[in-house]
C-alpha cells in the first residue's frame, strides 16, 4: 500500500511551522503578499496556492535550498510568461522556433 501524497495545504503548513523559524499564518502570509485568511485557504485546501510558493515549502520541508548548477528551475508562471513573449513577437515562424529551442533547453536540463 502506497503512502498518500500529501495536499498542496499540507506541504505549506508543514512549511511555515518547520522552516528555519516556524512562523504564523499571519507572518507568512506577511513574507508572501498574501493576507492570514488566504494562507487559511491555502492550509484548508479552499483555494489553490500559487505554484512558486509550493515549490518553496516543498524546498523547506526537503531542506534542498540550493539548485544544482545543471537544472534549471520553472515555474508554470516562468512557462506562461517566456511563451508569452515569444508569441507577442509577430512572427510565427520565429516564435515557433524560439519555443521549441525553449522546451528543448528544458527537456535535456531535466535529463
Amino acid at each position: 500500500m502506497q503512502d498518500k501524497a500529501p495536499t498542496p495545504g499540507e506541504i505549506i503548513k508543514k512549511a511555515r511551522k518547520s522552516g528555519p523559524t516556524p512562523l504564523s499564518q499571519y507572518e507568512f502570509g506577511q513574507k508572501w503578499g498574501k493576507s492570514q485568511s488566504t494562507i487559511c485557504k491555502y492550509e484548508n485546501n479552499e483555494a489553490d496556492p500559487p505554484g512558486d510558493l509550493l515549490i518553496h515549502c516543498m524546498n523547506i520541508i526537503t531542506k534542498e535550498s540550493f539548485v544544482a548548477p545543471n537544472i534549471r528551475v520553472v515555474t508554470v508562471d516562468n512557462l506562461i510568461e517566456k511563451t508569452r513573449k515569444v508569441l507577442g513577437s509577430g512572427d510565427r515562424a520565429a516564435s515557433r522556433l524560439a519555443l521549441m529551442t525553449f522546451l528543448e533547453e528544458i527537456e535535456t536540463s531535466t535529463t
